[in-house]
C-alpha cells in the first residue's frame, strides 16, 4: 500500500494530518560520502600505545552502630551520587521459601508506599534525575540510587519511603 502511494495520496494526508498546525519540513540532499585514500593500515593490528594511569578513589570506611558496613569511594569529577546498600540475602537465601521470593521483595520496594504508589515514586525520581532499582542475584539483595547531588535529599527522602508532603523542591 505504501509503495502504491501517488503524489496525490501523499499531498491529501498532509492535509488531513497536518492542517492544524504550522509546520516546516526541510528536506536536504544526502552528502556523498567517500572511503579515505589512505588511513588505517587494515592489514596488520594496530600498535598497542601506554595505556592511560588508571586513578582509582581512595576507599573510605566505617561501620555504623547497628553494625552496617559503610564503603565511601568519593569523585567529584560529576555532581552525580551513586549509592548501593548490598546484603548477603540472595536467592540462594530462597532455600526455605518458593523460588522468586527474595526478587519479589526487592520489586515491592519501589512498588509503592502508604503515601505514593508506583507510578507517582517513578514519576518524582523521573523528575529529580534520579534513578532507583531493586533486585536480588544469587547472593544478595542490592538496592541502589542514582541521583544529582543537587537533588540528593529529595532522592533519599524516596528511597526511605519518607511521608514528606512533596519531595520535590
Amino acid at each position: 500500500m505504501v509503495r502504491a502511494a501517488t503524489a496525490e495520496d501523499l499531498k491529501a494526508a498532509a492535509n488531513r494530518w497536518l492542517a492544524d498546525g504550522v509546520y516546516i519540513l526541510e528536506v536536504l540532499p544526502f552528502p556523498s560520502y567517500k572511503t579515505a585514500s589512505a588511513g588505517a593500515d587494515r592489514s596488520k593490528a594496530p600498535e598497542i600505545g601506554t595505556p592511560p594511569t588508571l586513578k582509582l578513589p581512595k576507599l573510605q570506611r566505617a561501620t555504623l552502630s547497628n553494625g552496617l558496613r559503610v564503603v565511601l569511594a568519593e569523585r567529584h569529577e560529576v555532581p552525580l551520587v551513586n549509592l548501593w546498600m548490598a546484603t548477603d540475602a540472595g536467592y540462594a537465601a530462597d532455600e526455605f521459601a518458593a523460588p522468586g521470593t527474595a526478587n519479589m521483595t526487592m520489586a515491592l520496594l519501589t512498588g509503592g508506599t502508604k503515601t505514593r504508589n508506583a507510578l507517582e515514586i517513578s514519576d518524582q525520581l523521573q523528575a529529580l534525575g534520579a534513578d532507583l532499582k531493586a533486585n536480588s542475584n544469587l547472593d544478595l539483595s542490592i538496592v541502589r540510587l542514582s541521583a544529582l547531588k543537587a537533588k540528593l535529599d529529595p532522592s533519599l527522602e524516596l528511597l526511605c519511603g519518607c511521608d514528606s508532603e512533596s519531595v520535590i523542591s
